[in-house]
């Protein structure tokens, strides 16, 4: 998939690490964190901060999905997931439902202590998999796929806001082919038809916007993600 499937190789080994911490929480949690985590953290940086911008899409995105309450923070369900795992045995594989799984997160105590000893990023890619999860689910994707939509929102999280990466999922019949689209890595005639659902989405959200205003920002788009895989590969 272009330059985002080869641009995680600098953080990969932070990531495997988290994996294997939260491997107790769900296997799709582990593979979440291990295989789509470190190609977004590529793109924002590292840093306690260097995620909220993506977070901020996601929470919003999943609350609008009904996958979580919109009080609720991202990381606090990460932090929630990890201690009912260790201390429960309360793991997300083993429910049916995912909201059943997420009413069980809600009523876990958490121990103050055990929050201060599990690191933020590892509370925030938890979270961020586990609600991810839960998008698929309704959405009725893998967890993985799904994940690289967030790669469009670490690139560029003023124009892949939750509206519109929302207008662009309730049109899309494949997820997959919207991020090669952006990634530029589609034969000419599967971008053209990804490309007919996106302006569909956009015009849903913005009737007045004429096709050729569209057109320029999916260019402006394309070629963001462009300039930030060539720095990302120097």
């Amino acid at each position: 998939m272009g330059w985002f499937s080869s641009a995680c190789s600098f953080v990969s080994s932070v990531c495997s690490t988290i994996a294997s911490v939260v491997s107790t929480v769900a296997p799709a949690v582990s593979s979440f964190v291990a295989n789509v985590a470190p190609k977004i953290i590529a793109v924002v940086g590292k840093g306690v901060s260097a995620l909220n911008p993506v977070l901020a899409v996601v929470q919003t995105l999943v609350s609008i999905y009904e996958v979580i309450k919109p009080d609720e923070k991202i990381d606090e369900i990460g932090d929630r997931a990890i201690q009912a795992a260790d201390v429960k045995d309360i793991k997300m594989h083993d429910f049916e439902d995912f909201d059943e799984y997420m009413e069980e997160l809600r009523n876990f105590e958490l121990d103050p202590d055990k929050s201060a000893r599990i690191d933020t990023l590892t509370k925030q890619l938890t979270g961020m998999a586990i609600v991810t999860s839960g998008l698929a689910d309704k959405l009725d994707t893998d967890i993985n796929t799904l994940g690289d939509i967030w790669l469009l929102p670490a690139s560029n999280p003023e124009y892949f806001n939750a509206d519109r990466l929302s207008a662009i999922l309730d049109k899309t019949t494949d997820v997959a082919s919207v991020i090669k689209y952006f990634d530029s890595s589609l034969t000419p005639a599967s971008a053209l038809k990804v490309e007919s659902e996106i302006v569909s989405a956009e015009k849903s959200l913005y009737p007045e916007k004429s096709e050729s205003e569209i057109f320029k920002q999916l260019d402006d788009a394309q070629e963001k993600l462009k300039d930030i895989g060539s720095k990302i590969e120097q």
